[in-house]
């Protein structure tokens, strides 16, 4: 048959009878029976017992987690503007975190060390990490361990408020010292 069929007359593709054909046996492979299912294999496992069972009264609670304290002092209190170089009010200061950290078996120091976003920010990270540097230098060298000290610049990064003003830039020019007991 043509594409150009009498009117009344179906016309077929050639090869559309035998895509018919394949069509409806796949179809009718599709119904009829269901397959059963399996149910679930479901695998019990126990635990052999390692010894005789602890007493509640017996077991080890866990520990409280350790306190820490972290004491925020304003930059200015321990630096000249730009400087990393300690004033002597500085010393003062930080002769009472000194004695205190030193008394305890087991404690980390943590200098932390921020600017505010005025002037460039790898000045700012720059000046950061030598403000902290220079307090755990001298924790180190007034009875504090070094190997209890972590000295971390954090520039700008951090800021308490918004750099928006003069009073916000100030809270924000900080070195926090955390005293953490492990």
């Amino acid at each position: 048959m043509t594409a150009s069929a009498l009117p009344g007359h179906v016309s077929l593709v050639p090869g559309a009878l035998l895509l018919t054909g394949l069509t409806a046996v796949l179809l009718a492979g599709c119904g009829g029976e269901e397959k059963a299912v399996p149910p679930p294999t479901f695998i019990s496992q126990s635990v052999a017992p390692t010894g005789a069972e602890v007493p509640w009264w017996q077991v080890t609670p866990p520990s409280a987690p350790r306190p820490q304290t972290t004491t925020s002092i304003p930059a200015e209190t321990l630096f000249e503007p730009g400087s990393w170089t300690l004033s002597p009010q500085a010393k003062t200061v930080l002769d009472k975190i000194a004695k205190n950290a030193a008394e305890g078996d087991g404690v980390k120091i943590i200098v932390s060390a921020h600017t505010d976003s005025d002037g460039e920010p790898d000045y700012n990270q720059d000046l950061s990490e030598k403000r902290a540097t220079a307090v755990a230098a001298w924790l180190g060298q007034h009875g504090v361990s070094k190997k209890q000290i972590i000295a971390k610049g954090w520039g700008e990064t951090l800021p308490l408020a918004p750099n928006t003003s003069t009073e916000n830039k100030a809270k924000n020019r900080r070195v926090e010292i955390t005293v953490k007991e492990s």
